[in-house]
This record gives structure tokens, sequence and C-alpha cells, in this order.
């Protein structure tokens, strides 16, 4: 099997996870990879992180504290005019190249691509406050919340 370069990884997950609607099939042009190599190297990096770093994952205690909740309220009212609003929830899918076993399970009618489900509470400043998932490709924003 060929290893990728810790820089190649790196460089992988950051493009992917920053372009708004990618596709492997861009990707090959500026990789030069198989989009099943790209896909493979991508979902095997996430689920290290995952796996690494999931006592982070959880709910950041430190960071959304009552005070600071506080001032996301304060922020939200001046522009939204309502109380009690700190965050957003937003949906996202993840898309990967169609697995070989159990298609079914991953692909997305709506979004017509294989892939996870995630969710999440975006605060005012821009963070992702909380990360819920993953969840099967099919599973809708509905039953995630």
């Amino acid at each position: 099997r060929n290893r990728p370069s810790p820089e190649f990884t790196l460089c992988l997950l950051l493009y992917c996870l920053s372009a708004v609607g990618f596709q492997f099939n861009d990707e090959i042009k500026i990789f030069g990879y198989s989009q099943s190599y790209l896909s493979l190297v991508f979902n095997d990096t996430l689920l290290h992180l995952g796996q690494h770093y999931k006592k982070l994952l959880y709910w950041n205690e430190g960071r959304l504290t009552t005070v600071k909740i506080q001032e996301y309220v304060q922020a939200v009212e001046v522009v939204a005019s309502t109380r009690s609003v700190w965050g957003f929830i937003d949906g996202t899918m993840r898309c990967f190249c169609r697995p070989g076993d159990n298609q079914q399970d991953y692909y997305s009618g709506h979004r017509k691509h294989h892939g996870f489900q995630f969710q999440c509470i975006m605060t005012p400043d821009g963070f992702m406050s909380s990360l819920y998932g993953p969840y099967m490709g099919p599973t809708g924003n509905w039953v995630m919340f």
C-alpha cells in the first residue's frame, strides 16, 4: 500500500474541508491521484484525527462558559432582535467515493453523493462550538437534531 506523506495528507484534508461543495473529481487535477486513493486518504485521516483527539471534540466547557454564552446572546440580539439565541445549528455532508460494501447506508438521495453527515453549533464569532456525528449519508437534519 502506498503510504502518503504527512504533508500530502494535511494538504488534502485542509483542501477538502475548506472547499465548499468539493468533489474528488476536482482534486484529481490538483493532487494527481485517483478518486479512490484520495477518498481513502481523506477518510483515514479523519478517522485517525477523530480517534486521537476525541476528548477535544466533545462539548468544550472551558470555551462555552455562561459569560461567553451571554455575550453571544447579546451579539445575536443586536442583529436579529431576538432573545435567548446564542448559536446556530448547521448541518453539513462530507462526501466520499462510492464504497464497495453497503452503498445504500452512505448514499444521500437528496445530495446525490455518498458521505457522512455532521451537525454543529456555530457561534456568532464563527467558531464551531459543538460537533455531532458522523451520521450515515441518508440521515436527515431532523434526525440529528
